[in-house]
């Protein structure tokens, strides 16, 4: 097989340096980040509430700054088209590293990784 054919992911491990091309420009990371810490926030008044407009409210607003910053900066398609879970499960480890701030580290280390492979 070419090694230069890409094949689908088999795991999050081969997913999340997809992931983290998808979100190469730091404005869409920072839409991104904003929707998910906004899409948290929500969820917990509908728990709170027990008011499912807030839960409706939560995933407009998560998945609206995400999908807005892909059309907006990135230039394409959001990676919940195509692996919806893996991808929530992108946002909440990308939001981690950004509040963390590993989010730098963490792309250049995927960035290194894929040039030694390359």
């Amino acid at each position: 097989m070419d090694p230069k054919v890409e094949t689908e992911p088999r795991t999050f491990d081969e997913f999340w340096p997809e992931y983290l091309a998808a979100h190469s420009n730091v404005r869409t990371r920072i839409m991104h980040v904003a929707g998910t810490l906004l899409g948290i926030s929500l969820l917990l008044v509908a728990l709170l509430t027990l008011n499912p407009v807030w839960l409706l409210a939560a995933l407009v607003c998560a998945y609206g700054a995400a999908w807005m910053a892909h059309f907006m900066f990135q230039k394409n398609l959001p990676k919940t088209f195509t692996h919806p879970f893996w991808s929530l499960r992108g946002d909440f480890l990308m939001a981690w590293l950004t509040l963390t701030g590993g989010m730098d580290r963490e792309m250049r280390r995927v960035h290194e990784a894929a040039s030694k492979r390359a």
